[in-house]
């Protein structure tokens, strides 16, 4: 019966050592898809600041009329209800739905 436990230790010990094989490699490849949407989160961000920028721009060239200033808030107001109404809601599914799939599909996106 010693050689049957050794061999069930030995066993275990590879399993442990496989799942966290595969732990560590899920890991990696969840890391790899979230620097990926990151980047698209940074082009998104991006394309917004640039539409920002010149909505700022006009502020700022009607500001500086001496008749603009009332345009230039006006337009401070849109813009504050602009940022005021974005917003999505947190989706908390979309990590877990990306591990399972990363399980099955390491080509998986979030």
């Amino acid at each position: 019966m010693p050689a049957a436990r050794a061999a069930q230790e030995a066993a275990a010990e590879r399993v442990g050592l496989a799942a966290a094989e595969h732990d560590a490699a899920l890991h990696t490849v969840a890391v790899e898809a979230a620097t990926l949407a990151a980047g698209e989160l940074t082009e998104a961000l991006n394309r917004a600041l640039t539409v920002e920028a010149k909505i700022l721009s006009l502020r700022e060239a009607l500001s500086a009329q001496a008749n603009g200033l009332a345009a230039g808030e006006k337009i401070s107001a849109a813009l504050g209800q602009a940022k005021a109404g974005a917003g999505v809601p947190r989706n908390s599914d979309a990590g877990r739905r990306l591990l399972d799939l990363l399980a099955h599909d390491s080509a998986a996106t979030l």
